[in-house]
């Protein structure tokens, strides 16, 4: 059998192998067995079945548990291409893996002898001549540990003039984990870059995908604390046993269970997230830094103050933790400054916050205990952050649908007040979206505030935001004022919101509407 007829996956080998008979110029359906990634889906099949004649070269990365691997493999599956995840080994070892699979893959008893990795691409590409095909090199990142010169030897093989890429019809698939790694291999002088066509991010489910996949979606107070601590991790899932909450009070027995439990696979799991990333070589200083900005400390003075460093020491570990999406920034839209950082992956912050501190309770059994004691961080940290990040992500949605624009920036600023009725200096304002006019000029579409209370918000918030609009003048005239509650609005507010076209109130059932 050659490649291109499905074969059901195996254990090691599971590969469907080579044959051109397979291909047609329609789009490959999407398995079942693959919840959402359309976007990636579409991406990766237009790669694989469009463009002109010659081999390809793609590149698709992320962190771990993303459900990169089961993305990659389920296209080989259904487009009868070739999937090989490399191991952490040497590059003999893996070499030798690729040959018995490669050749498994065409059909042959024994085991081709490629000797060098170069021999094993050429003679991929040119075995895939007639018509596309994925060839899919998982964990690349642990080939390139083993030989660096790996992007050179495939410059040359891809090269403009070459005969490997004229003649082939290869769709080669790069994927690994190592972030900066891989997105490194097409920047700058890299020897790869100009040759790929294709760069994937695979980044965590957004808010409502997360929400459907752990089937918590008709409970959205349910479904935002879920994200608050775990963030949209598809692994996650199976790590708590595809065990979910089923209300927003089973939240506490389900983190009992898993999330707090020792013996649980997510115990440890906010550390792994740090600790497995090859790029980062300073983990005590990588970890320093994360613990501060957990505990509060939202700038680069104060980071430096409370890990004992210089601040100017602090911009490469503060700029590689951006880069690997451990960290976040909230930059200041309307003020041109560098906002507070944030702890970027959730299951690394409910760490810091919940489990380190208590680590000797949680191994005393005492979660329940440490859980109701943590209900002041839960509440104010780990609920409400996530609760602005998801009406931030609304509005980014819906932002279409209010105004038929685009937004220019969605984010959140900082307002000052020289003469404040509430007694501010300054105002922090949770949800602001900016637009840019044809002719360059910058307004202000939205001013929203996000309320995370065990009570309805009242109409003070909308007379705050009234204020805060008048502090903007001429380029916020036309904004509309949006009040975000987790627990809905006093009657109040919703008699002064219902005459105004330019108040929005929203709740937690709409922003978790699908």
């Amino acid at each position: 059998m050659g490649l291109g007829k499905s074969r059901k996956a195996g254990a090691e080998s599971s590969v469907l192998v080579l044959d051109a008979e397979w291909y047609n110029t329609g789009v490959h359906q999407k398995p079942l067995d693959l919840f959402d990634r359309d976007d990636a889906w579409a991406s990766l099949d237009r790669f694989v079945a469009g463009g002109p004649a010659g081999a390809e070269l793609g590149l698709v990365y992320g962190r771990r548990r993303q459900g990169k691997s089961h993305l990659l493999s389920a296209l080989c599956e259904a487009t009868g291409g070739f999937y090989f995840e490399a191991a952490e080994a040497t590059s003999e070892q893996n070499l030798g893996r690729f040959n018995r699979l490669w050749a498994a893959a065409q059909g042959h008893d024994a085991s081709l002898n490629y000797d060098s990795w170069e021999a094993a691409f050429a003679g991929v590409m040119r075995a895939i001549a007639t018509a596309p095909l994925p060839v899919v090199i998982d964990e690349f990142n642990y080939l390139l540990a083993a030989d660096p010169s790996l992007p050179s030897t495939l410059q040359r093989l891809l090269g403009p003039r070459a005969e490997t890429r004229r003649d082939s019809m290869a769709r080669l698939v790069l994927c690994g984990s190592a972030f900066s790694t891989m997105s490194g291999l097409l920047s700058g002088t890299a020897p790869l870059r100009g040759r790929a066509t294709l760069e994937l991010l695979v980044e965590p489910f957004d808010y409502l995908a997360a929400a459907k996949f752990w089937g918590v979606d008709r409970s959205p107070d349910c479904a935002l604390a879920l994200y608050g601590l775990v963030g949209g991790t598809p692994a996650y899932r199976a790590m708590s046993r595809n065990e979910a909450p089923r209300s927003f009070r089973d939240v506490r027995h389900w983190a009992g269970e898993h999330l707090l439990h020792p013996a649980s696979a997510l115990f440890r799991e906010g550390r792994v997230v740090v600790d497995e990333d090859p790029t980062i070589r300073d983990r005590a200083l990588s970890w320093a830094v994360l613990s501060a900005v957990a505990g509060g400390a939202a700038t680069r003075s104060a980071i430096a103050l409370v890990t004992g460093r210089d601040a100017t020491s602090l911009s490469r570990p503060l700029e590689l933790l951006l880069a690997v999406g451990l960290l976040d920034r909230n930059d200041d839209l309307l003020r041109g400054r560098r906002g507070r950082y944030l702890i970027a992956e959730p299951m690394v912050e409910t760490h810091q916050l919940l489990i380190a501190p208590n680590e000797r309770r949680l191994h005393r059994g005492l979660a329940a205990q440490v859980w109701d004691d943590s209900e002041h961080l839960l509440h104010s940290r780990i609920y409400s952050e996530a609760f602005e990040r998801v009406c931030r992500s609304w509005l980014e949605r819906e932002h279409r649908h209010l105004f038929a624009t685009e937004p220019t920036a969605v984010g959140s600023s900082t307002i000052p007040c020289r003469s404040c009725p509430y007694g501010h200096r300054a105002h922090q304002v949770d949800v602001l979206a900016l637009d840019r006019s044809a002719s360059g000029t910058v307004s202000v579409t939205v001013i929203g505030e996000a309320k995370w209370r065990a009570r309805p918000t009242d109409v003070t918030q909308l007379e705050r935001l009234d204020h805060i609009r008048s502090l903007l003048g001429g380029r916020a005239d036309r904004a509309t004022l949006v009040v975000f509650s987790r627990s809905g609005f006093t009657s109040a507010l919703e008699r002064a919101a219902r005459p105004r076209s330019d108040v929005r109130l929203v709740d937690l059932a709409e922003l978790y509407a699908m």
